[in-house]
């Protein structure tokens, strides 16, 4: 059975600072499959919620400004 597509809906705020933490909103969310890049830069603490289908993320030290990107099983940009 081929993997669930993954989707990011937004960002929420649009914009953070290394510490702050953001919420990723979409579908195709798991748990112990995710990963979240911030330009490149592996955020180490993040949560995924299943249910609601967010993950609520700390922005990581050395984030630049650029791409987000979250992996769950293949990648997706927003």
């Amino acid at each position: 059975m081929p993997a669930a597509q993954s989707q990011i809906a937004g960002i929420t705020p649009n914009s953070g600072k290394p510490g702050e933490h953001v919420v990723i909103s979409g579908s195709g969310f798991v748990l112990g499959s995710t990963s979240v890049h911030f330009n490149g830069t592996l955020a180490a603490s993040f949560t995924v919620d299943e249910a609601n289908q967010t993950i609520d993320v700390t922005i990581p030290d050395g984030a630049t400004t650029g791409l987000v990107k979250v992996s769950v099983s293949e990648s997706y940009t927003f």
